[in-house]
């Protein structure tokens, strides 16, 4: 086969370079796909782990979701209650474990959840010199970790799905709540168009659709292992 000039292997120049554009072409799509996986599967655990802490929190609750067949820690009747008007973070938590070991239930707290917001107001705490009391309280590297600290040895965490000024004081050994998972999750992918829940048609918009879904189930065998706190300051 005859050559172009100056190309020793004798194979047309313009077709190694049509050869060489085609292959970044595939490289770049192979890219692109992989980052939209990354992207959906970062999302759907996103999404997740906020629609299960919803419900388990909130379910046919003030302000929460309804769901007729679940109802949420905050909406469970017969648990116990605190108000925390006029009492600091420390004082109002501590009055619940109180009530926790003194109920029926007669368990030792061990779990506290409240929201990022009433958290962080509980750690801007300080004394009269100006000096951060959680910070006297745990020593050095004590305000470093703000999803997670404790309050008189209760181990207390941060859910952006626990409404602001509320904690749940709680005993998960003591009976306070059991989850259930009854099907594990499930992710669908419809290429086909189909609507949004507005109704929205995604075949006239070049939209695709993918559907997350579990069945999961919350039983509270004692109500009495939770105390519900509220009011709390949240600056």
């Amino acid at each position: 086969m005859r050559g172009v000039l100056g190309d020793p292997r004798g194979e047309p120049q313009h077709q190694r370079i049509d050869d060489d554009m085609e292959q970044a072409e595939r490289q770049d799509v192979q890219r692109d796909r992989q980052d939209l996986n990354d992207r959906l599967d970062e999302r759907v655990d996103q999404t997740e782990d906020h629609t299960e802490s919803l419900y388990l929190f909130q379910a046919n609750a003030s302000g929460g979701p309804t769901a007729s067949e679940f109802i949420g820690l905050l909406a469970t009747s017969g648990t116990l209650s605190q108000d925390a008007t006029g009492l600091t973070f420390a004082d109002a938590l501590s009055l619940a474990y109180v009530k926790i070991r003194t109920g029926s239930a007669y368990s030792e707290p061990d779990l506290v959840i409240t929201s990022p917001a009433t958290a962080a107001a509980a750690l801007r705490s300080k004394s009269t010199t100006g000096a951060y009391i959680f910070d006297v309280v745990r020593g050095p590297g004590a305000l470093n970790q703000q999803n997670e600290f404790d309050v008189f040895g209760v181990r207390t965490v941060t859910s952006t799905q626990c409404p602001d000024g509320t904690a749940i004081v709680m005993s998960p050994q003591g009976g306070a709540a059991v989850g259930w998972i009854r099907m594990g999750l499930e992710l669908m992918y419809n290429p086909y168009g189909g609507t949004t829940d507005a109704g929205a048609d995604l075949w006239r918009t070049n939209q695709y659709s993918w559907r997350a879904e579990e069945r999961i189930s919350l039983s509270v065998p004692r109500p009495s292992a939770i105390c519900i706190v509220t009011n709390l300051p949240t600056s």
